[in-house]
C-alpha cells in the first residue's frame, strides 16, 4: 500500500533550501509550470512550492498546490537520483485541471532528467 501524502521530510520548508535551489539549481520551463532542480545529496528527493498570488485567492493557491504535491508524489519513485525540485506555478495553472498538471509535472521531471522517460506500466501496456 503506498503512501497518501509526502512526509514532513520528504518537503523544503526552511528559506535556506528553497535559496540554494533557486541559486545552484537548473530551471526547465513549462507553459503551467517552472521546475528548479538540484542534487541534495540525500537519500530521497524534497520537494518545494511557490504559488504567488497571480494565480488567485487562498483557495485556488492551496488546491493548486494539492494538484502539483499528488502528481509530484505519484512520480517521486521515478526520479532515479536524489534531488531537491521547486515547482513555480504560472498563471494558466489555476484554469488547468488535475490531469494537465500530472503531465506538465512528469513532462519537466522527464525533461530535467531525473526521472525515467515512461513508467513501467505504460510500456508493459504497449508491448
Amino acid at each position: 500500500m503506498g503512501e497518501r501524502n509526502l512526509r514532513r521530510h520528504e518537503r523544503l520548508r526552511k528559506r535556506e533550501d528553497f535559496q540554494r535551489v533557486m541559486h545552484e539549481g537548473r530551471f526547465i520551463r513549462h507553459p503551467l509550470l517552472t521546475l528548479a532542480v538540484r542534487p541534495n545529496g540525500l537519500m530521497f528527493s524534497r520537494i518545494g512550492l511557490s504559488v504567488g498570488k497571480r494565480i488567485g485567492n487562498a483557495v485556488n493557491r492551496n488546491q493548486v498546490k494539492r494538484r502539483i504535491r499528488e502528481a509530484f508524489r505519484l512520480h517521486k519513485r521515478e526520479i532515479v537520483a536524489a534531488h531537491d525540485v521547486v515547482f513555480f506555478a504560472r498563471s494558466g495553472l489555476a484554469e488547468s485541471d488535475y490531469r494537465r498538471t500530472e503531465r506538465a509535472v512528469e513532462q519537466l521531471l522527464r525533461r530535467a532528467d531525473i526521472g525515467v522517460a515512461a513508467r513501467a506500466s505504460d510500456e508493459a501496456v504497449g508491448e
